[in-house]
């Protein structure tokens, strides 16, 4: 990488960590940070062994694979025809992980020890699935603890009203993780909102298009993301540009669009969410919605693929008009769910940084985009109506607004004072300018920042010198073993539990199977029949009540689809008139077989 070479952020801290061992690591670290660094650093210097790294797009992967053979390290993307014994670094996506084959590859690593570490990228894809999309993924957790191996988890977009659901996702205690958590938002981005009339959404993106290929000259390019296929299509038509979504070619043929794309064949691409992650080109200058994601990480995954050499870019949302003055108060919601975040942040009534900030990173302290950032259109648009003019007061550090009529102090750190734009009597922004103040006050009155405190640990292993470095050195890798072994022990115990309660469930389906309820409930001799059979008078009046509760049941819809039996509402891993598929983990009927 060259002397002026230096870690990004979090990458030291969380490097150090893997190479010392910790697991399970989370990293939270903002798009174009380097958290390919995290699994390549380790693998270019420890030769031997092999690092696993779990990977949602295939697209992806040949971005993962390219980059590592230009860093000189072996890198394969899984084949179950022709295994790699001797790669440092093989990519395969999460279904693939979870077949037999790949299963044998991984026990014959660490039976050799030749397993270093497995990673899985743009791990927050966890909390998208469920039964119709990859339901395999919240399975990938548990098996991977399992391992006893070191796990690291890598992301842009956790937010942290989402941990939870992350941690639970994966079957790990969340007291057992070393978290790294750094900023989402990215400094260089200039985040923007323009608003049209519906139907002319089209034409003011070819309009925009236009001016940011003037105003960016070449290879700068744009890529412009639809909010459905259909859109997708129709803006790539209206721009004569190629489009790319999940059904648009073969893979061959959409890596080819991608490097015509990287080439400077083609300078825009409309494309859908199916681009939205490891986009890696550098000269991405801007980044434009027709209409806003439904989730702000879904947008921060997206909006993070420009910029990412660093150089100011744009990141801007084309929408509708909306009305956000309803009875002389302006809308706001206020609130931690992700799409009234992202309605939060679209609606314009405060610095857009501080909604992605709040958010996806839990920071209360903001007010406005701060010094070294790009403003983003709120910001600057109150700053031109908000000129600060001199006027004579009794102290001469204080100016006055010339339309409010606001003292503002000068030399105050500006994060101290709070914005009241759109915050009513709601008392937020005197709990942000506190907890601005008292953070401000712990970093002052400690001794040693973070920063210091990371240099003063250990350098990573290889390098101690020492009888008594070696010991310690020994004695943590034993306890890091033993809490290995302890969280893949207490998801061995969970997973026992509930395979003995499914168990114990099928058990009590056999004994009810083929019998009527209502004569079993009775105790009679003769139950060998369907309740629709049953020639007890009452038997009709259950079989209506039957009916009555399954229809209410469906029209709640209390099942998700797929997530039950249609016939009997058990779930499909358990009912026998349903089989599951190995590679893609959905479910298939069995022909010629009844519910037990």
């Amino acid at each position: 990488m060259g002397e002026e070479a230096q870690f990004r952020g979090l990458q030291e801290k969380a490097i150090h960590a893997i190479m010392t061992g910790q697991s399970p690591i989370v990293s939270v670290m903002a798009t174009s940070e380097g958290k390919s660094m995290l699994f390549m650093l380790p693998a270019y210097c420890m030769g031997g062994g092999t690092t696993v790294v779990i990977v949602p797009l295939c697209s992806l992967q040949d971005d993962l694979e390219r980059r590592c053979r230009e860093a000189c390290i072996e890198c394969v993307q899984w084949d179950s025809r022709r295994p790699h014994e001797t790669a440092s670094i093989v990519l395969v996506t999460p279904e693939s992980a979870m077949t037999k084959t790949f299963s044998t590859y991984i026990n014959r690593l660490r039976s050799t020890y030749q397993l270093d570490r497995v990673f899985m990228d743009e791990s927050h894809v966890i909390l998208d699935s469920g039964p119709n999309f990859r339901p395999k993924l919240r399975a990938l957790g548990a098996e991977m603890v399992q391992m006893g191996t070191p796990i690291i988890f890598l992301t842009a977009t956790l937010p942290p009203q989402d941990e939870e659901e992350f941690f639970h996702a994966i079957q790990i205690p969340q007291e057992c993780v070393h978290m790294f958590r750094g900023c989402t938002s990215r400094r260089n981005i200039q985040y923007q909102v323009h608003e049209v009339e519906e139907e002319t959404i089209v034409e003011a993106i070819s309009q925009l298009v236009a001016e940011k290929l003037e105003q960016y000259a070449a290879p700068s390019k744009i890529v412009v993301y639809g909010g459905s296929v259909d859109q997708t299509i129709e803006v790539g038509e209206a721009l004569g540009c190629p489009i790319y979504h999940c059904n648009v070619d073969s893979r061959a043929g959409k890596a080819q669009r991608m490097k015509d794309l990287m080439e400077g064949k083609s300078r825009v691409i409309s494309a859908t969410n199916a681009l939205g992650l490891g986009v890696d080109l550098a000269d991405i200058r801007v980044v434009i919605h027709a209409r806003a994601p439904p989730k702000l990480r879904d947008y921060a995954q997206e909006s993070g693929r420009v910029g990412r050499d660093r150089q100011a870019s744009e990141a801007i949302i084309v929408q509708r008009r909306l009305e956000h003055v309803q009875s002389g108060h302006t809308t706001q919601s206020w609130t931690r769910s992700e799409g009234e975040g992202m309605e939060d942040f679209v609606a314009g009534y405060n610095c857009r940084r501080i909604i992605m900030d709040r958010v996806m990173d839990g920071r209360m302290d903001q007010v406005e985009c701060e010094e070294g950032e790009e403003a983003c259109d709120v910001c600057q648009r109150n700053r031109e109506d908000l000129p600060m003019i001199q006027l004579p007061t009794s102290s001469p550090n204080v100016m006055h607004s010339s339309q409010e009529g606001l003292p503002v102090l000068q030399g105050v750190d500006k994060r101290l004072i709070t914005s009241d734009i759109g915050l009513d009597d709601s008392g937020i922004g005197n709990s942000m300018s506190r907890q601005a103040e008292m953070a401000m006050v712990e970093r002052a009155s400690s001794p040693v920042s973070e920063d210091q405190g990371f240099r003063s640990q250990s350098p990573i292993p290889g390098r101690f010198q020492g009888e008594e470095e070696e010991l310690r050195m020994q004695t943590q890798f034993e306890q890091q073993q033993r809490e290995r072994q302890w969280l893949a022990s207490s998801v061995v115990r969970q997973r026992r539990k509930e395979g003995q309660e499914i168990v114990e469930f099928k058990e009590q389906l056999q004994k009810w199977a083929n019998k009527c309820p209502l004569c079993r409930f009775q105790k009679r001799r003769q139950q060998q029949h369907r309740l629709e059979e049953c020639e007890d008078p009452e038997a009709r009046i259950v079989v209506k009540m039957v009916q009555i509760m399954t229809q209410e049941i469906h029209q709640k819809k209390r099942l998700a689809p797929f997530s039950g039996c249609y016939q009997c509402g058990i779930p499909q891993a358990i009912c026998q008139r349903w089989k599951q598929k190995e590679e893609q983990g959905w479910f298939e009927r069995v022909e010629g077989v009844k519910c037990q």
